[in-house]
């Protein structure tokens, strides 16, 4: 498997967005004091659990859950929705964006906190991975790869 012309620079396109979000929003978190006892996480038992669920595991189970399957569910029913509801491209996207980008949050429940935090890396994984299915052939793996990026910045910054 050989990555497609320019998909390298949609994913560090992309990878970059998530980063800089997650900076942002820890450099928020900060100044309104949260105590990130709050927020929460997955508490792993050994550094190699974490960074094999975290960086692997994790990321490719949740583009199959959380991208791949709301787009196959909507888009399979894109006829039927069309006929009585959503009529352009741009509605089916915002409906798969915002159901995807919420069961993302949600799969997240540590915390009010981290569910409302992980909308938005949601809604950059959903879209990246409608953009790839749209012009590329392997959106899961390059959804995937951009999951992983963002998880191993997060890892690494801890």
């Amino acid at each position: 498997m050989k990555f497609e012309k320019n998909a390298y620079i949609k994913i560090a396109y992309f990878s970059i967005i998530s980063i800089v979000y997650s900076y942002i929003s820890s450099k928020i978190i900060e100044h309104l004091n949260i105590d990130e006892n709050n927020i929460g996480g997955i508490a792993f038992k050994s550094r190699i659990q974490e960074i094999f669920v975290g960086l692997f595991f994790g990321p490719i189970i949740e583009t199959l859950i959380f991208q791949l399957a709301p787009y196959k569910i909507i888009f399979y029913f894109k006829k039927i929705i069309q006929k009585y509801l959503l009529k352009k491209e741009s509605q089916f996207l915002g409906l798969y964006i915002l159901i995807s980008s919420i069961l993302f949050a949600i799969s997240h429940s540590y915390s009010a906190y981290y569910i409302f935090l992980m909308i938005i890396p949601g809604v950059i994984l959903s879209y990246s991975f409608y953009f790839f299915k749209k012009n590329y052939t392997y959106p899961i793996l390059y959804t995937f790869l951009i999951h992983l990026i963002h998880n191993l910045f997060i890892f690494i910054s801890e």
